[in-house]
């Protein structure tokens, strides 16, 4: 498998030109990842073939570390053998108050429990293409329209969705370019965050601590005493009531403050609506305020005038 930066129109024609050096042809495109990022699926030799030809277009592509061609009719002699190996799957006894809703990356768009229970929808998750930037984008569509949404009668403006955080929950931040691709086309950028539960590089715990700080800054609730203890083994915790009181030591004053600042800070005598307040460096030789008359503060000024009235004298 080979993860190319190409959109569906630019692949075709590498695909169409590797199937003319082959008796058939056995390329298939696995993952929709983004509008311009696909990853391609098929025989080793072909995908071997397709590598060189982008390698020398200088396309950036990456070759997955994988020894089968998931979602490629590679997939189909193990079809009904891995429906029978699901089985029947029963539902669930205890039914949640509230039921989670799921898009689906083998349609794109919203799926329901009855569907999951079908072992024919996950044999087409196997051997269908990855329809990764449809379900994305679906998200996307309701995001951040909550306050201009419509109510319906019928109460279906309670199906749509409104995501403000998407958590990628795997060994590597792996769809986290493909992720930000969509996001930034959608209507609702800088509205939805993105995520990951694990980084290469950084210890699994301090990720899961940094999502759950993230998400909790944002206003979910988290239970804290569950992620403090998820072992339920240690007690709770207490508060430290008696420790000792610190010994500050008050003898020497490293605070130096100028005589307008403490006049500043220190005035004895209050704001005056006609005077103000006293300048910082006040000399009471040179008696000086500082005032600001406004009809905002003082509106009565608006009721009184003063004439002036100027004669000239001969």
């Amino acid at each position: 498998m080979l993860a190319v930066a190409l959109s569906e129109q630019q692949i075709s024609p590498y695909i169409d030109d590797i199937a003319k050096r082959f008796p058939y042809r056995r390329l298939w495109i696995a993952c929709y990842n983004s509008k311009t990022s696909l990853t391609i699926s098929g025989d080793s030799t072909q995908i071997d073939a397709l590598d060189i030809s982008l390698d020398r277009a200088g396309v950036r592509k990456q070759r997955l570390k994988v020894n089968v061609a998931y979602h490629s009719p590679h997939m189909h002699p193990i079809m009904k053998e891995y429906a029978q190996s699901i089985g029947e799957i029963e539902e669930p006894s205890i039914k949640p108050l509230k039921k989670p809703i799921m898009l689906s990356s083998v349609t794109g768009f919203v799926t329901s429990g009855n569907e999951l229970r079908h072992n024919d929808y996950w044999v087409k998750n196997l051997v269908s293409p990855v329809r990764f930037v449809e379900a994305i984008t679906h998200i996307c569509t309701f995001t951040g329209n909550q306050a201009s949404l419509t109510l319906s009668l019928d109460h279906s403006h309670q199906k749509s969705l409104f995501v403000n955080f998407l958590i990628e929950v795997g060994p590597h931040s792996a769809l986290r370019g493909p992720v930000r691709e969509v996001l930034q086309g959608c209507l609702n950028q800088g509205r939805t965050t993105y995520v990951s539960s694990m980084i290469r590089g950084r210890p699994a715990s301090q990720t899961m601590l940094d999502i759950t700080g993230q998400i909790h800054c944002a206003g979910y609730p988290i239970s804290f005493s569950d992620i403090n203890s998820p072992d339920k083994s240690s007690r709770a915790p207490e508060m430290v009531v008696d420790l000792p009181e610190y010994p500050f030591d008050h003898s020497i004053s490293y605070w130096l403050e100028s005589r307008t600042s403490k006049n500043h800070r220190f005035s004895p005598y209050s704001h005056n609506v006609f005077l103000g307040k006293r300048v910082s460096d006040w000399n009471p030789l040179d008696a000086r305020w500082r005032n600001f008359i406004s009809t905002i503060s003082l509106p009565w000024i608006l009721d009184h005038e003063v004439l002036y009235l100027v004669f000239d004298c001969y």
